[in-house]
């Protein structure tokens, strides 16, 4: 019977490690975010690329987001569903959500890791981020 209580109070930390290591980043989601990595296959394994451009997310205490350089469907609004970051993305001058991307989250001090959740990579995916000192 101890080991069962073991087991569960082990699987518990674990779980609860992962969910507060977001929450107790220092920095905190909001600011601005600029790519300095990404993976992608094309099915071997993944190729990680370090990124050279200025590709940038900024993401606001009221809960909107904002990528640079500006695009057609660059803004919208972020929120978190349990722990996966969901963006839902407005085009243009429209007024109606044209997208939502979910992603997994890692975070890591001043970096940020972005794994797709939906819509998918299907050989696998994923973007890092280091936080811009504001």
């Amino acid at each position: 019977m101890q080991r069962w209580v073991y087991l569960v109070l082990v699987l518990m930390s674990c779980t609860l490690g992962e969910h507060q290591e977001f929450e107790r980043n220092p920095q905190g989601l909001e600011g601005t975010w600029k790519l300095v990595e990404s993976a992608i296959s094309t099915g071997g394994g993944l190729n990680v690329t370090t990124v050279k451009d200025e590709r940038k997310i900024t993401f606001f205490p009221n809960q909107t987001f904002v990528k640079s350089p500006k695009e057609d469907c660059g803004s919208g609004f972020f929120y978190f569903d349990g722990e996966e970051l969901k963006l839902d993305i407005f085009c243009g001058e429209k007024e109606f959500m044209e997208q939502s991307q979910v992603y997994a989250v890692e975070m890591k001090k001043d970096f940020m890791k972005l794994t797709p959740v939906s819509p998918v990579c299907i050989e696998g995916c994923w973007f890092k981020f280091k936080k811009l000192l504001q």
